[in-house]
Parts: structure tokens; C-alpha cells; sequence
């Protein structure tokens, strides 16, 4: 059953404490900005992304992992370029975009596709990234879950809801780290309060854009927030660039037309500090 079915069979005082949060809700979530991981851990999709990403200005849906794209298919989940509402994750890469907004297509769950499919072993499942119950019952099942649990159309209306519903006068504890972050109230599927879930994407909002992103059109539509990378990226490009003795403006074009003044925190040096300054920064504008 999907989270936002409880709207239908709230008692009184969770209805009076949804329809006081709501308002608030309201504006946090026209404002929740889209956030994306890039330049990858591992090769090859660490050269993939830097030259699509940094040359070409472009994300695509094909530098997501196989694990990922099986998992695609497996939930019958259309292929996707994946976004978190507000929250960043240094699993994910070295450098961090963050959007007011995407244009085109997309589909939006309050949890994300990644934690479902476990096998109910490995480190995954060990840590607590699967989203218990779910992703442990039939795949079809699972299946119907995403897909019943899907905003396709006026996403950041479902999200406020939900923020409200769930969180109440605690919105705060959307951003909070790992399961400190738990939603104040339970969902259907018992997601929220099981005790093996210890992961914030098993609450966090999801969005799944349906095509590729040109980055450079999202900066010339005035549409990116907030960029940044890390010390490996840096070194990365800087070791490029002395060994080639080609000039970044050739070697990265993409990289030199992004803004100096979205650039945050060029003082951290790892991913972790790094994207702790850009939720620091998303969660103050987006509960002031």
C-alpha cells in the first residue's frame, strides 16, 4: 500500500498535526532542490562521466551501474537518470550538481529503487540499505509497490504531503544522517519503523528523470544551484592537464563554463566533507 493512502484513514490527531504541517510542507517542497552524484568511484564510468559531464556538458541514463540497470528491469522501472530531493550521498561519486528543478519527464517515489531486489544477504543487507519488508517479498509484488507508490504528474504536491504527513512539525528530520532521519509516523508497508532499515534513502525522496539531462541547458535556464568536486576530481583534471600541457578551457570546456559563483566549499578535500557543506547548504535554504 502506498504511504500517501494513509491520508484516507488518519485519526483525528494525525490529521490535525498533517493539516497543521502542511502549509509549511507546502513551501519546503516547491523549493526541495534535485540533487546529483557524479564522476564515480570506479572505472570505467569515472572516465565516462568526466568526459560526457566536464566536455560535453551532458548526464546520461548509461552511466549508471549494472547492477542498477538490471535492477531496472528486474522492477520493471523505466530507464532512468536518478536524483535525490535535497540529500546527497558520497557512495555515489566525487562531485555533486544540485538543481532548482528539472525539466521533462520524470517519476518520483519517497524511497529509492536501490534499497528493493535484496537478495537477504551480502553488505548491503548486512548495513541496512534494503528497504525492509519490501524488498524482501515477491519481485512482482515488489513491482507493484513502485509502481502504485509512483508521482508521475505534480510530484512536488505529492512530496509536500508526504513530508507533512510523515514528519509533521518535524521537516528537519528529512536531512537528519542514516536512520536518526526516521519519518515521526509509520507508513503502511511498516518501512519507516523497521528496525533492520538503517538507511535515509529507504525515506527519501527519489526522482527518476526519464531522458538524458544537457547540463548546459539546465545552466543557461538558470536551473543549477549548486556545484562542487572534490580533491581527487581536482587532481584528477590538474595531473590532465600537466601531462597533456593542453589548457583546461580545451581539455574540460563544460567544467569552465560552470559558474565559479555556484561553486561551494573548494576547502574540503573528500567527498564526505564536501557533501556535508552542500546538505548543510540545501537544508538551511530549504527550511528557512
Amino acid at each position: 500500500m502506498p504511504a500517501l493512502d494513509v491520508l484516507s484513514s488518519m485519526d483525528s490527531d494525525w490529521k490535525a498535526e498533517f493539516e497543521t504541517a502542511l502549509p509549511r510542507a507546502r513551501r519546503m517542497a516547491q523549493i526541495l532542490p534535485l540533487v546529483r552524484v557524479f564522476i564515480p568511484h570506479n572505472e570505467p564510468r569515472l572516465t565516462d562521466e568526466l568526459h560526457d559531464l566536464l566536455i560535453d556538458g551532458d548526464l546520461k541514463r548509461s552511466h549508471k551501474s549494472g547492477d542498477s540497470s538490471k535492477k531496472e528491469i528486474r522492477l520493471q522501472v523505466r530507464d532512468s537518470l536518478y536524483f535525490h530531493a535535497g540529500r546527497t550521498h558520497p557512495d555515489y561519486g566525487h562531485a555533486v550538481l544540485v538543481f532548482k528543478d528539472l525539466r521533462g519527464a520524470v517519476e518520483v517515489t519517497p524511497f529509492g529503487i536501490g534499497g528493493l531486489d535484496c537478495p537477504s544477504y551480502g553488505p548491503d543487507h548486512a548495513a541496512g540499505k534494503c528497504v525492509s519488508p519490501i524488498a524482501h517479498i515477491e519481485l512482482s509484488k515488489q513491482s507493484d509497490f513502485v509502481h502504485d507508490s509512483t508521482w508521475a504528474e505534480k510530484w512536488r504536491d505529492r512530496a509536500s504531503e508526504f513530508l507533512a504527513a510523515f514528519f509533521g512539525d518535524r521537516l528537519d528530520k528529512y536531512f537528519y544522517p542514516e536512520d536518526s532521519g526516521r519519518p515521526t509516523r509509520p507508513d503502511p508497508e511498516r518501512i519507516f519503523v523497521a528496525p533492520d532499515n538503517r538507511d535515509w534513502r529507504s525515506w527519501t525522496i527519489e526522482l527518476r528523470k526519464l531522458d538524458d539531462l544537457h547540463v548546459r541547458a539546465a545552466l543557461q535556464a538558470d536551473l543549477i544551484l549548486i556545484w562542487a568536486l572534490d580533491e581527487h576530481v581536482e587532481n584528477l583534471i590538474d595531473e590532465t592537464v600537466q601531462d597533456t600541457g593542453t589548457p583546461k578551457t580545451d581539455l574540460f570546456p563544460f567544467l569552465t563554463e560552470l559558474p565559479e559563483h555556484l561553486r561551494l566549499d573548494r576547502t574540503a578535500t573528500d567527498a564526505k566533507s564536501l557533501f556535508a557543506a552542500v546538505d548543510a547548504t540545501v537544508k538551511a535554504l530549504v527550511l528557512s
